[in-house]
């Protein structure tokens, strides 16, 4: 009994397996027709951005039906969207269900649920099922929905999100604790919030780790660090007191024609290699030469700064939304040039007369009369100390900024650049590594990125695309007011919650406004666009990255640039500037 019992029992298991691999078993179970239906499409906000993590649910006559998830086994992703919104769902439906689908005698509907986002139901009529198609043997039915739109929903996550962004900015603009624990302390509570209260309830869900690390701009953070580990090295040549006393020297003493000389140098520079390296390169030079003329560094300082943001916004490389813009457009280095530079170039003028207006008693008080025992100390210590370090390290910079200028045909980020020079200058020169690690200004990187953490919590739950999407309600057809928001809106918010991810997200605004309404054809809203993110970003020193920079290098030479400091100069002179931008592009266009 017992043989003949295992006998029947491996008898039954050999036809089971016969029949689950032929056809007809394939047929009756789902899981070996795993994708009889893929429904593929792409969901969108209301300014045609893409949404990842979208998740797509199918519902089949009022009951959920589970999409198959991606594994070694298929290629077919999870019911989830994408970074560029793309989705697919793979639903294991009998062929019974895909024909009843077909004659409308069953029911299917996708639900699209992403938290900050209104809920969304789509229903798939029986003419989009179309004719299936054979893949590897197995037959399939393709859907293709197109673009899919899912409206804003403010819901807690996004007051909780603003609520923070403002009490930080309240907390830097005050000094109430330093800004880089302050912005630490803004990239906590939204992470915080959102795995401690997120976790059970999605309403609270502002942000997750990973989207957070996506928002920080790493080319931002390495082209910083690269840069400074050669401005370490430099400084241990005395070459930054040399360049100060020569300057000194040169202008005679005249320090409004040395602040004309040093801001005009960090435009030109952050035109063609871009404003973060021009502010490396100039601000530790100013600031000894501050120190030599007995003023305060900061009457150098802001209006390089300033320079830095107008002068970045000449060349299709010198500031971020530039670069931005330009990639959207597809445009040339030149047809860019042509375009914004002759602004740029008034917006500079403007600049050197009112820095010339609101520093008039450091430019042209009473000179700086160095007696004679004085001037030869000076001269005693602006000197090059190791002649050879020096030589090495101008080698390496030269080579750095040949690569930073053939940006175009190597397509080659800054960040890699400044790595690649300042590693050959390290491998080089050998230095005590933890001396150079020390002089990285910790501090500033930090602060980037928790900032770039803050800022991705705005943007994820909809509060800088609710500024960018005000623009087009309220500029309906008409150009003019169209041009003056681009700017003014762009202009102001690029001040407080930094230019690069407002332009990011403007940028679809400026799409939709080109389309339809008449005249603006001719790209007026681009460069309204990017005039306002430079210039704006001007307002405070959060406004974009040089002005970061600069505040921490002030810091570390023993000069706390406060948030008010910034603010006094750069809020009237930004105002000054964009009345020129808006002047300058409503005449000419």
């Amino acid at each position: 009994m017992r043989r003949s019992t295992v006998a029947v029992i491996c008898l039954l298991v050999v036809f089971g397996l016969a029949w689950l691999a032929s056809p007809a078993g394939r047929a009756q179970s789902p899981a070996n027709d795993p994708a009889a239906l893929l429904v593929s499409g792409r969901v969108l906000d209301s300014q045609a951005n893409p949404i990842a993590d979208v998740t797509v649910q199918a519902i089949l006559d009022g009951q959920p039906v589970d999409a198959v998830v991606a594994d070694e086994a298929n290629d077919w992703p999870a019911a989830e969207s994408r970074l560029d919104g793309s989705f697919l769902v793979a639903l294991p439906l009998e062929s019974e269900s895909l024909q009843a689908l077909r004659a409308g005698k069953s029911h299917l509907v996708l639900r699209f649920h992403r938290p900050t986002f209104g809920n969304k139901s789509l229903s798939i009529s029986p003419p989009a099922y179309g004719r299936g198609s054979d893949i590897n043997g197995t037959p399939h039915t393709l859907v293709y929905l197109g673009d899919v739109t899912l409206a804003r929903h403010p819901n807690p996550a996004f007051f909780i999100a603003a609520a923070t962004f403002l009490v930080v900015f309240g907390l830097i603009s005050f000094r109430v604790i330093h800004e880089t624990v302050a912005a630490l302390l803004g990239a906590i509570i939204i992470m915080g919030v959102t795995y401690i209260l997120g976790t059970f309830n999605d309403k609270f869900w502002i942000i997750s780790f990973e989207r957070a690390i996506a928002f920080i701009d790493f080319n931002v953070i390495f082209l910083i660090m690269g840069m400074m580990i050669f401005m370490a090295v430099m400084g241990q040549t005395g070459m930054f007191q040399w360049l100060a006393f020569k300057a000194y020297k040169t202008t005679r003493g005249n320090i409004w024609l040395l602040a004309i000389v040093l801001t005009g140098l960090t435009g030109v520079i952050s035109a063609f290699l871009n404003d973060v390296t021009a502010i490396l390169l100039i601000v530790p030079i100013s600031v000894q030469i501050a120190v030599m003329m007995n003023i305060h560094p900061f009457a150098f300082v802001i209006p390089e700064v300033l320079a830095s943001n107008i002068g970045g916004a000449a060349t299709l490389i010198g500031d971020p939304p530039s670069t931005i813009v330009g990639s959207h457009l597809n445009l040339g280095f030149t047809e860019y040039a042509v375009n914004m530079a002759p602004l740029a170039l008034v917006t500079m003028l403007v600049l050197f007369g009112s820095i010339s207006l609101v520093y008039r008693s450091e430019y042209f008080g009473s000179p700086f009369r160095p007696s004679p025992d004085l001037m030869a100390r000076l001269e005693a210590e602006a000197r090059i100390t190791d002649l050879t370090l020096l030589i090495r390290s101008l080698i390496l910079m030269g080579v750095t900024l040949v690569l930073f200028l053939a940006e175009d045909l190597t397509a080659m980020p800054p960040s890699v650049v400044a790595l690649i020079g300042a590693t050959l200058l390290l491998v080089w020169v050998r230095p005590d590594v933890d001396h150079m690690l020390r002089e990285v200004d910790w501090t500033t990187l930090v602060f980037f990125m928790a900032l770039f953490i803050l800022v991705g919590g705005i943007e994820e739950t909809g509060l800088i695309q609710m500024v960018a999407g005000t623009i087009g309600h309220l500029a309906g057809d008409n150009l003019t007011l169209a041009l003056l928001l681009m700017v003014w809106v762009t202009g102001v918010a690029s001040g407080i919650v930094a230019n690069i991810p407002f332009t990011i997200a403007a940028l679809p605004v400026a799409d939709f406004l080109t389309r339809t309404i008449p005249g603006a054809q001719n790209q007026v809203l681009y460069w309204a666009l990017i005039a306002g993110a430079d210039f704006g970003g001007n307002t405070t020193y959060l406004g974009s990255a040089p002005n970061i920079v600069a505040v921490g290098l002030c810091d570390r030479a023993g000069y706390r640039m406060t948030f008010v400091d910034f603010l006094r100069v750069g809020a009237p002179i930004t105002f000054i500037t964009l009345v020129v931008a808006s002047l300058w592009l409503w005449l000419r266009y």
